[in-house]
């Protein structure tokens, strides 16, 4: 039996070109989830200025909302900022790809 039979043989243009395509697909997803996170969290700080605002009109007690919404506000912001730093990893990954020589130490644990 060929135990090479199975195998399928990349050229390293071929895989460099496939690394290129995952990581400009990284970078795009990256950049569409942090601006729709980023919109998010402003659309419910605004939701909860508008409360507190009221609340202080006298017109309810917002106690449990304003709990909801502030935490809802820091996981957005938590998973904008997560997805902020994925988008600055791919543009390190393919700045390397490119031919660009960059510090060995540069990296997202290094942002």
């Amino acid at each position: 039996l060929n135990s090479g039979a199975g195998r399928m043989h990349v050229s390293a243009g071929q895989h460099e070109q496939e690394e290129r395509t995952f990581w400009t697909a990284q970078r795009r997803s990256a950049c569409a989830t942090t601006s729709f996170f980023s919109f998010l969290g402003v659309c419910i700080a605004i939701a909860q200025n508008e409360i507190l605002w009221r609340a202080e009109q006298g017109m309810w007690n917002p106690s449990v909302y304003v709990m909801v919404l502030k935490i809802s506000t820091v996981v957005s912001t938590i998973l904008a900022v997560t997805f902020m730093l994925k988008y600055y990893e791919s543009i390190v990954a393919l700045k390397r790809l490119s031919g660009v020589l960059l510090a060995p130490g540069l990296s997202l644990n290094s942002m």
